[in-house]
């Protein structure tokens, strides 16, 4: 109950400050059963409330432990399905313990539900995909393993991408890829796991990659923004903002 009465309101609150929400290829979420949803993370919470508005079934998130803290955040983000992980000793969280929620991802794989993770790891506000932690992929492996390789999980790639994201009434537009199959690594895991996960998470970023218009530094950055800025149409929607982006990032690097 109290998911969906967040939901709601999370929601609200998205669709009042952006102007627009371009969503491409939204009919690769509907299809039922086990997935795990990767993205890029470039605008902290408000990542994992978008693709929480855009997703019709209820969904869980892997998020860092230092956000669920003190006892009351920590019973409101659990609620609307976040799972807390210690990203090293020297960020741990009393009271939380990976194996417990590594296994808790596990079962909510087997149960045919949603986890979203930014494999990133941490939030930063740019367009370029950050190099990504295997965690993802082994959590995809271990969840086929463990089911003899038979569960239908579908390992589906987001690509977020605020042209303005801090801007009231800016526009989202929403690129999501194909279905990776993890299933194809299961000889290289059985001998090897950890290289298994290191080729699904080349795989991962080969994937996000093509779904972002990116750079190589915020330098970089700042002047694709102004070169758009000169040649961006005003009243230009959220699909044309991010073309336009691309166009761009191609023209220069050429």
């Amino acid at each position: 109950m109290l998911y969906r009465i967040l939901k709601f309101l999370v929601g609200i609150g998205i669709e009042f400050f952006y102007k627009e929400i371009k969503i491409r290829n939204k009919e690769r979420l509907l299809k039922k059963g086990a997935k795990i949803i990767i993205s890029n993370h470039p605008n902290t919470l408000m990542d994992a409330w978008m693709i929480g508005h855009i997703c019709k079934e209820p969904i869980y998130y892997m998020a860092k432990s230092t956000f669920f803290k003190p006892p009351l955040k920590a019973r409101i983000l659990k609620s609307l399905g976040m799972i807390p992980i210690n990203r090293s000793e020297k960020e741990s969280v009393k009271g939380v313990d990976n194996t417990s929620s590594f296994e808790y991802c596990f079962r909510i794989l087997e149960e045919g539900k949603t986890l979203v993770i930014f494999p990133e790891g941490t939030s930063y506000p740019e367009r370029r995909l950050r190099p990504l932690r295997k965690g993802t992929a082994r959590i995809a492996l271990e969840t086929l393993h463990r089911n003899n390789w038979k569960l239908d999980l579908q390992i589906i790639p987001v690509g977020l991408i605020y042209p303005h994201g801090e801007k009231f009434r800016s526009s989202v537009f929403i690129h999501i890829g194909e279905n990776i199959d993890a299933k194809k690594y299961k000889d290289i895991y059985l001998k090897d796991p950890i290289k298994a996960a290191q080729l699904l998470t080349e795989e991962f970023t080969d994937k996000m990659n093509s779904l972002l218009v990116g750079s190589y530094s915020v330098e970089y950055e700042k002047l694709v923004d102004g070169i758009v800025e000169v040649i961006m149409p005003k009243k230009a929607n959220a699909k044309e903002i991010a073309e336009t982006y691309k166009k761009v990032y191609q023209k220069i690097s050429n």
